[in-house]
């Protein structure tokens, strides 16, 4: 697991309040973190401040799994 991919599930967990465990990178955001809306916009906020990224504004309704953070977020970085 790379350093980005690392801060990635820190950052997603920190934000849901969860351990850092309970976020791998297969899991969907709504259906196994029970993500809404709302949280997925302030975690791409908290990953945009802290990685010093910017997402497209349209991002969150692209991103259905941790995998798709982690992908987006490569993107951008690279």
């Amino acid at each position: 697991m790379n350093d980005i991919t690392q801060k990635v599930i820190k950052i997603i967990a920190d934000e849901l309040h969860l351990k850092l465990e309970a976020v791998t990178a297969d899991k969907v955001l709504k259906d196994d973190l029970g993500v809404e809306s709302l949280e997925a916009l302030e975690i791409l906020i908290a990953l945009e401040d802290q990685l010093k990224v910017v997402y497209p504004e349209d991002s969150h309704e692209h991103i259905k799994t941790v995998q798709d953070v982690i992908d987006i977020t490569l993107k951008l970085i690279k």
